[in-house]
């Protein structure tokens, strides 16, 4: 249990980001298990609460925006790829 703690808190921010931003992206990647951990590891005291949440803010945003400024630039293709 301890190792699973370090690795998260190592990790975890880092995983949270990545596989929200992923997600948002169209790749097939969960991010719900890494948001549900950071939760569990922000309620034991191992953690915070306020960077897992951020950092999935800013990669969902990020992947919006991607999105969006793919669709004014290709339009239609970009629909068709979806």
């Amino acid at each position: 249990m301890n190792a699973t703690i370090e690795f998260l808190q190592a990790y975890g921010p880092m995983l949270v980001f990545t596989s929200v931003l992923l997600e948002q992206a169209g790749v097939p990647v969960p991010c719900t298990p890494w948001l549900i951990a950071s939760g569990a590891l922000a309620r034991l005291g191992h953690g915070s609460l306020v960077l897992p949440i951020a950092l999935a803010t800013v990669a969902a945003s990020t992947g919006h925006l991607v999105w969006f400024g793919a669709g004014r630039r290709w339009g239609s293709r970009v629909l068709r790829l979806v």
